[in-house]
């Protein structure tokens, strides 16, 4: 957590905030912005941010009741109204304040800041940074893709005494967000990677978005950029900014200060011919695409900057490894699971990754393995010590330390904690049996190659996975909570195995976003949810009359659909009635034309009845029903006369037994197309995933990826068949590529013979003969970079799984659906 020095006083003075009451005086070390996340209560401060989707003033009570007695708010919170152990302080702006009080400590330091900020490539050029020039410079940058408005101040407070080089990056969606980033970075010199069509729609045009980005330089000494890049030199000129600005460009032209003569590519390396103030040289970096080459170029101008020579850098250059920009969440050993974070590994990017272990409610045992945290600038000891304090302030059950570093400061750690020299020591003592019904987190330097526990960590699985992207999920779900009222709950769907991604992960990733209430099938679905830590409100929505019981035991809300299910259930209400606390929530559904399940409004009057005569042991929680074609533009006439139907069915139930329910009718389409359906909540069922029925075109993000790889190789003559039935035989010769995906994890045989493509290397690669049980050939023979063990994508980013339902003449929901429990799910979050 990072640490800071202000008084209340000063935080007013900083953020022009009036002292509503408290103490001028108690001294701030901490600034919190997150409930979910608290371990220093007693001094910090609780920022309340307001954003697009969300607002942080609906958590302070949470903050409170974690022990925060010091609060920086836009908004009134009622709760706080009477607590005289408060000091409360009052902005007009939150977001902004925090930014200030991040400006604030940025200005206590003197070091040289790099920021860097483009379209792409920000990420990469500042890890490379780091891995070329830790070994000279003590080193703070932002944490994985840290760049927002709340991203950079976020990174920014990370900057402690014993630093003399930072490198942050900065993004921005629309105009007048840069000067803020500037305000608080601060930068001395700057790189801008590039420009391209990110967040297009929020800018006039390009030169726009240019002269936006270019904001975040106006106030340094030096920028590095592609001079190649028409856009970004034309607006250096035109701001007037090249005159105010020491400029280093580098690029094919020979006007460019560092001028790239020639590229040559072999397997591994791309070799390439540099000419600078005269002297010509060759360099090796260990990538072949363009956007590696162009990243590694920013990389080489800033060392030239610092007065690195070649020499050096080319020393350098050839150590440069990939940068692994997500957590992944795979299943382990003997009922465990595995978040492997071991591609990065400072205090910083411990305490994020900690912050995704505890979230994880499915399991109660929690495990670090964690290396040495190398190059931090600071003593060995201090550096321990501070890793123990913050352990002791989290959710972790037991911590395994590697490295020399933390066995030789065991001390400072509790007892049960175990410590190995080397990775090789740990596993020379590996026993599986210590691992099981927990979740583990691997968070290792790149020099202890953790990859080595990861595999022995990993259940044994084949080479097909769902990978499931909760950064692409959170982004998605924040979409539709911006088209809704600001009191409008979400409901979403994880019903089907949370639409085949996995049901467990999936809910608790939405419960940690705070939603409002989830929804399952089948009872049993919901009890699976409570065993596995879900807390929030869960509704079945086809309760089993065997399971009843279940319902009250796990606080589950039953879909109550017909008189038959409802008398059944105040049967077994009215046996366990001791057992209530208080009477069970039920959600009424109504068919308003879809004619699957519900009451119909000729039941209102004996509906209504019944409830007053049980009220002592059922409530109504919420009134819905169902579209049945919101997605569909030529009914929507008969949509509008459902909205119309249901107002009408509320309404009278309103009048007879009040108004204190929710009331729903809208699923992923029609919070898109039918906005005055919104009521008091939706139901996001598909939508959630990226998927959009509703042909509105919405911005959503891919969340699926199904993917095999290539298991071997072959080439064909002319007049050779491929697989079953000998239904592929071509008069050419071909090469053939042969993958570990079949119709038994849920790749349908009908997608073969040319039905289906997959995607490799970026090119599409038809499926050729009959699909198998667990296997399928492709034709590569236009792709010869193509090797075995390669990774092939079914579905996903650049291979629509819109296309691949129709493939198979069905729809996406289906195609989900069918990807089989034994295609295993591994689950990735970036760093942002």
């Amino acid at each position: 957590m990072s640490v800071v020095s202000f008084t209340i006083k000063e935080v007013g003075d900083i953020c022009h905030a009036d002292l509503k009451q408290g103490n001028d005086k108690v001294l701030i070390r901490h600034l919190i912005i997150d409930s979910r996340h608290i371990s220093d209560p007693n001094d910090s401060l609780f920022i309340a941010i307001v954003g697009d989707t969300h607002n942080g003033h609906r958590f302070a009570q949470e903050a409170y009741e974690k022990g925060i007695r010091s609060f920086l708010l836009s908004e009134d919170v009622v709760f706080l109204k009477d607590k005289e152990d408060c000091n409360i302080l009052k902005v007009d702006d939150s977001l902004l304040s925090f930014q200030r009080l991040a400006a604030a400590h940025r200005a206590k330091f003197n070091l040289s800041i790099l920021a860097i900020s483009g379209s792409n490539g920000k990420t990469i050029v500042k890890e490379w940074l780091s891995q070329l020039l830790s070994a000279d410079f003590n080193i703070v940058r932002s944490p994985g893709s840290y760049n927002s408005q709340v991203g950079v101040p976020m990174s920014v407070l990370n900057i402690g005494a014993e630093h003399n080089l930072g490198i942050f990056e900065a993004g921005i969606s629309r105009t007048e967000e840069m000067s803020h980033l500037e305000a608080v970075i601060q930068p001395e010199i700057g790189i801008f990677t590039n420009i391209g069509p990110a967040h297009d729609g929020n800018f006039i045009n390009i030169s726009q978005k240019v002269a936006e980005k270019l904001n975040l330089f106006v106030n340094c000494r030096q920028l590095i950029y592609c001079g190649d890049h028409y856009d970004i030199g034309e607006k250096l000129i035109s701001s007037g900014l090249s005159q105010k600005i020491k400029l280093f460009s580098w690029g094919k032209g020979p006007d460019n200060k560092l001028v790239v003569k020639s590229t040559n590519n072999s397997d591994l390396f791309s070799t390439l011919e540099l000419e600078f103030e005269g002297n010509v040289t060759e360099i090796q970096i260990p990538f072949i695409d363009k956007a590696s080459v162009d990243n590694a170029m920013h990389c080489v101008s800033f060392m030239l900057l610092k007065g690195y020579s070649f020499d050096k850098i080319k020393d350098r250059l050839p150590l440069l490894t990939p940068v692994k920009m997500r957590l992944e969440l795979k299943e382990g050993i003997n009922n465990s699971a595995i978040i492997n974070d071991s591609y990065n590994s400072d205090i910083n990017s411990l305490s994020i990754a900690l912050d995704f272990l505890e979230k994880n409610k499915r399991f109660r045992k929690k495990t670090l393995i964690l290396s040495d945290i190398l190059q931090s600038g600071k003593p060995d000891k201090v550096l321990a010590g501070e890793i123990a304090e913050l352990l002791s302030k989290r959710d972790v059950s037991r911590l395994i330390g590697i490295g020399p570093i933390l066995t030789e400061y065991k001390d400072l750690f509790e007892s049960t904690e175990s410590f190995y020299e080397s990775t090789e020591a740990f596993i020379h003592d590996f026993d599986p049996g210590s691992f099981e019904d927990e979740i583990i987190l691997l968070k290792g330097a790149r020099n202890f190659e953790f990859e080595k526990i990861s595999r022995l960590l990993e259940a044994k699985v084949h080479n097909t996975v769902l990978e499931v992207d909760f950064n692409a999920l959170t982004d998605n779900l924040n979409y539709f909570k911006s088209k809704l009222g600001k009191d409008t709950r979400i409901m979403p769907m994880v019903k089907a195995f949370a639409y085949g991604s996995g049901v467990f992960e999936i809910a608790n990733h939405l419960q940690y976003h705070r939603v409002d209430y989830m929804a399952v099938a089948y009872t049993d679905e919901g009890v699976e949810l409570r065993k596995a830590g879900i807390s929030t409100p869960v509704m079945v929505m086809s309760p089993e009359e065997e399971h009843l019981y279940f319902l009250i035991r796990y606080k589950l809300e039953p879909e109550i659909y017909s008189f038959h299910i409802l008398n059944k259930l105040v049967e077994v209400l009215s046996q366990w009635k001791d057992s209530l606390e208080e009477p069970m929530p039920i959600h009424l559904k109504f068919d308003t034309g879809m004619h699957r399940l519900g009451f119909d409004d000729k039941d209102l009057d004996e509906l209504t009845a019944f409830l007053k005569e049980h009220e002592d042991i059922i409530k109504v929680a919420s009134v819905f029903s169902h579209f049945a074609a919101s997605d569909e533009k030529e009914y929507d006439d008969y949509s509008r006369l459902q909205i119309k139907k249901y107002n009408s069915i509320i309404s009278k139930l309103e009048s007879a037994i009040g108004s204190d329910f929710f009331k729903h009718i809208s699923n992923s389409s029609a919070i898109l197309r039918f906005p005055e359906a919104q009521f008091d909540m939706v139901r996001l069922g598909i939508g959630l995933y990226g998927i959009d029925e509703s042909v509105f075109d919405a911005p959503l993000t891919n969340v699926l990826t199904f993917k095999t790889r290539i298991i071997q190789i072959r080439d064909l003559d002319a007049g050779e068949s491929v697989g079953y039935s000998r239904k592929a035989i071509e008069k050419k010769k071909r090469r053939i590529a042969t993958l570990s995906v079949g119709y038994a994890d849920g790749f349908h045989r009908n997608m073969g013979n040319g039905k289906w493509s997959m995607l490799l290397h970026d090119q599409k690669a038809k499926v050729t003969g009959n699909v198998c049980m667990d296997m399928c050939m492709i034709d590569i023979t236009n792709i010869p970079e193509a090797q075995e063990g390669d990774e092939v994508v079914i579905f996903g980013e650049g291979n629509s799984l819109h296309e691949y339902a129709k493939a198979m003449n069905t729809i996406a929901y289906e195609a989900l659906t069918s990807v089989s429990e034994r295609v295993k799910r591994v689950y990735i979050q970036r760093g942002s």
